[in-house]
């Protein structure tokens, strides 16, 4: 599957919170943000390089002309070890979170 293609089945069946604010690029897809103060927003997307499927975590500030972009601050997994440490997330999410008892 190509990166046209997989952009298209991911926006088919998952709602995704793009940004509205970052300008549409043909080889990523935005899949949402968290604002961290008004100038700075961790953008989270799919991305394509050389032919392989990356998941990036990127730091994105806005600039005094008001348009936003990228830091050099972020990471980058390939696809596959994205997946597989979301698997991980999921095992320990478990141990972590409150128990809920009634009392």
């Amino acid at each position: 599957m190509d990166f046209n293609e997989l952009k298209k089945a991911v926006q088919k069946k998952v709602a995704i919170n793009e940004p509205d604010f970052i300008k549409d690029n043909p080889d990523a897809l935005n899949i949402g943000y968290m604002e961290l103060n008004p100038t700075q927003k961790l953008i989270f997307s799919l991305s394509t390089f050389k032919g392989k499927k990356y998941f990036s975590v990127r730091n994105w500030y806005q600039a005094e002309s008001g348009e936003w972009a990228p830091t050099k601050k972020g990471v980058n997994l390939s696809f596959d070890k994205f997946v597989r440490q979301i698997c991980r997330f999921r095992e320990h999410r478990q141990a972590v979170r409150p128990s809920h008892r009634a009392g």
